[in-house]
């Protein structure tokens, strides 16, 4: 990414793209014929160069390249999985769904004396023999993808259920991430091209994209030592992630030797950013729905928005992955061109973006900060202008005093010559030339300055000694007619997870500096918590005990609704906040959802109230307890569809707005349909009894290309516990299959999920082979899923509705059928 005028911006059609436009075929002879293979390279190129080469895509005469692939099914494919080749779509390894006696009889595969790796070396070395040389590398694929290919979505039960197999899988898989990974690097000399084309190919890259799936708590339990099993054996890492990344982003900034992370669409861009700091790549992806249905402004409108995220922008690229067949050209010039045009790096770097700057500044304000800190320091800027250019912008926008932060004297002047007001330095310490060189610009411009107890010795392990330090610092600046109360001096929080009494010394530290020099004192808390859990929750302990020992200025982000609380806590309990007022308006607002929030009582399982803690139980997945409170309410005579509709329904539609918003992941989900699920099997012999048919038959199933079924199993679980007969045809599943299955069973309704915009094309096909049919007039025909929208499901593709979940798809089909 270096070294360039603009940031790159990455264009990746999925085959139904080629296959549908140029016939272009990506079946099984591109993957097992090398010659094949070589030439639709080629001709890849040369058609994107007829279409885009305005842009800068392809080449107009394209040289061979002797190139190995194989997606990221090769492993999968060694352990056994049947893997699926269609012309326009790329292989899908089926899951085998190993039992658990299976799962724990596994051992380490012979990989390179199994087929298809047998048949990928033999490859390689006819390519080697033709042109002297192999380019690319097979997609080694990450340790949980591999190992839901294997145990299927049981493994999201095992996490809770069975933690013993989970790490048996585990190490299983990584040691053959391993064994591909090091064969790629010995082989080519690459372990990402195959996955992103976005960064250094030398990188080792481990797909990642089912971690979204989970939460960072279980990530970090159980796949987090794995990722770093890996990268300890092979790195420089990468993390490839297709969809948001937002909730391991902690997890993820443990992961040793990491220097590149891809992150997918709906990601928080600035937060990685902040996290991962500056020496991370980042390679951010747009929407594909967006790319295929949104308008050419819109596409640069989000470019322009990835972009104000990204700094340092040498460190920073975008990709358009998965474009179907059916996204206009027009939005891929757009976003190719507000790349260049809106990305341009200043002589390697970007320069600050002053509405990027503005905006962080007003957010840090507006959630309480009273003094902001600025600092551009990365490596290789022209630090005095970019500093002294940040300043000025910040201070466009807001009134409130700033730290100018700096470790050189040069950027500490330019900043302070512009500087409207009475600003903080950041800083100086016990180091004589250090002290030499910022204290008289201190002095010049009548700032203030923080001190940091250390010296050329380094940080002291003691409080007495930084103590001595503190006295030099403020000895020096009342020599040169700086006053006491413009010294701030930080007696530095250290990392206890390092060393278990740096918090005691610290706090030491405070007290002592309280007692004999009567300064203000500052800390940056963050640096207490590195490397443990719950890095919140310990800063904020942290910070009240270090406000009871004369603390006045802590450095902290006030968007963390934790550290603001403990801030608006500690001023109340010490007598600062008169009436309460503060705390009392804060916590009025809300913020974060969290003021007020409590553990709610544990539901009455009977009574006035009804079985609420059947509903509980569905919602936190306890089958045992979901079951006999069902039991129970049978026993005193409800009606069984009464508690369906009033406590199971209500339940797991909790759970799914829990899911949506990503307080809940497929696990927990899973197991609460699983919950629900048991308690609807204690039903059902009652409800056939007492009713001999069904509302309606209704066939579901996930388009051809796809494999995902969550949303798809959901809405069976809803539609069989409504009163329908649902046949599953499962994923994967072909539109003949759809016209053949609906026929036979005599639906009424036939729905289709689709969660990738790979899969549009067969939702159309699929809408169109059954409106086209002889019983097209005879059923309905809903689609949902996360790549849906409606305008594609109602005018592009004709069919009869659009569910945006669900519980709407079952609304719809109880319409469809007047019920």
């Amino acid at each position: 990414m270096a070294d360039a005028a603009h940031i790159p911006l990455g264009v990746g059609f999925y085959p139904d793209w080629f296959y549908e436009n140029y016939g272009i075929s990506f079946g099984e002879a591109y993957y097992f014929d090398p010659e094949t293979r070589v030439e639709t390279r080629m001709e890849i190129d040369r058609r994107l160069y007829e279409r885009f080469g305005d842009v800068g895509l392809g080449a107009p005469d394209p040289k061979p390249k002797p190139l190995i692939t194989f997606g990221m099914v090769m492993l999968p494919a060694v352990f056994g999985c049947e893997i699926v080749y269609k012309d326009a779509a790329l292989p899908w390894a089926m899951p085998l769904n190993l039992s658990e006696d299976e799962v724990m009889a596994l051992e380490v595969p012979d990989i390179f004396n199994t087929y298809p790796m047998t048949e990928m070396i033999r490859q390689i070395n006819y390519l080697k023999e033709k042109y002297g040389t192999v380019v690319g590398d097979i997609n080694t694929t990450g340790v949980q993808n591999l190992a839901l290919k294997i145990r299927g979505d049981q493994l999201y039960f095992d996490f809770f259920e069975n933690p013993d197999l989970c790490h048996h899988l585990l190490d299983i898989c990584t040691q053959c991430v391993i064994q591909l990974f090091q064969f790629n690097h010995e082989t080519t000399g690459t372990g990402a091209v195959d996955v992103t084309p976005m960064c250094d190919p030398t990188l080792y890259v481990i797909p990642n994209c089912t971690a979204e799936q989970i939460s960072n708590a279980t990530y970090e339990k159980f796949i987090l030592p794995y990722d770093n099993r890996v990268a300890d054996a092979c790195h420089p890492l990468g993390i490839h992630h297709c969809g948001s990344i937002n909730e391991v982003l902690p997890g993820y900034a443990k992961v040793h030797h990491l220097k590149f992370v891809e992150i997918g669409f709906g990601s928080d861009v600035k937060r990685a950013r902040e996290v991962f700091g500056p020496d991370v790549a980042i390679n951010a992806r747009i929407n594909p729905v967006l790319m295929k249905n949104g308008t050419a402004d819109e596409v640069a409108a989000e470019v322009r928005r990835l972009i104000d995220q990204g700094d340092p922008l040498y460190k920073f690229s975008i990709d358009t992955v998965g474009l179907t067949h059916g996204t206009p050209d027009e939005n891929v010039r757009a976003a190719r061109m507000t790349a260049a045009e809106y990305g341009k790096i200043d002589g390697g770097r970007k320069p600050v973006r002053a509405k990027a700057v503005q905006a962080e500044a007003l957010r840090q304000v507006e959630a309480g900060a009273q003094v902001l800190d600025v600092n551009v320091g990365v490596s290789g800027i022209d630090e005095p202008k970019m500093l002294k250019a940040a300043v000025a912008a910040v201070q466009a926008v807001t009134d409130v005093p700033l730290c100018i932060d700096s470790a050189v004297p040069e950027a500490l002047a330019a900043a302070l010559s512009v500087y409207e007001g009475k600003a903080l330095v950041n800083s100086v310490n016990g180091e004589a030339a250090k002290l030499d060189r910022v204290l008289p610009l201190v002095k010049e411009h009548g700032a203030a300055v923080i001190g940091l107890t250390m010296d050329d010795e380094g940080i002291p392990a003691g409080a007495e000694k930084r103590v001595e330090i503190a006295e030099t610092i403020i000895g020096r600046a009342l020599e040169i007619g700086i006053p006491r109360e413009d010294v701030i001096i930080d007696p530095l929080a250290m990392a206890i997870s390092a060393e278990s009494r740096a918090g005691v010394e610290t706090l030491r530290a405070l007290q002592m500096i309280r007692d004999a020099l009567g300064v203000n004192q500052t800390l940056g808390l963050s640096n207490i918590s590195f490397g443990l859990p719950g890095r919140h929750q310990v800063n904020g302990a942290f910070l009240a005990m270090a406000v009871q020992n004369w603390l006045t200025c802590p450095i902290l982000d006030p968007t963390v609704w934790e550290m603001r609380l403990a801030v608006l806590i500690s001023d109340m309990l010490l007598g600062r906040d008169e009436f309460c007022m503060n705390y009392i308006r804060a916590a009025s607002k809300g913020t974060e959802g969290d003021a007020g929030r409590g553990s709610a009582p544990e539901p009455a399982e009977t009574g006035e109230g009804g079985y609420e803690a059947l509903k509980e139980a569905v919602i936190s997945g306890r089958r045992k307890k979901a079951v006999d409170l069902t039991r129970k309410a049978l026993a005193a005579g409800m009606d069984p569809q009464d508690i369906i509709n009033t406590y199971l329904i209500p339940g797991l539609n909790m759970v799914g707005e829990r899911f949506e918003r990503k307080e809940i992941f497929v696990p927990e989900m899973m197991i609460s349909a699983k919950t629900m699920q048991a308690c609807v099997d204690e039903l059902t012999p009652v409800l056939k009894q007492q009713s001999g048919r069904s509302l309606g038959t209704v066939v579901i199933g996930t388009v051809f290309g796809d494999l995902h079924d969550i949303g798809k199993n959901l809405t069976r679980l809803l539609l069989e516990t409504s009163g329908f007969k649902v046949v599953d045809l499962g994923e994967n599943v072909p539109a003949e299959t759809f016209l053949e299955q609906a026929k036979a069973a005599h639906a009424d309704v036939v729905g289709l999920s689709s969660l990738l915009t790979t899969g549009d094309p067969h939702v159309e096909e699929t809408v169109k082979a059954l409106k086209e049919s002889e019983i097209g007039d005879q059923i309905k025909i809903i689609c949902g899923g996360a790549a849906m929208t409606p305008r594609f499901v109602l005018e592009v593709c004709g069919a009869d509705a659009h569910a945006e979940n669900a519980a709407d798809g079952v609304s719809k089909i109880k319409a469809f059928l007047s019920l």
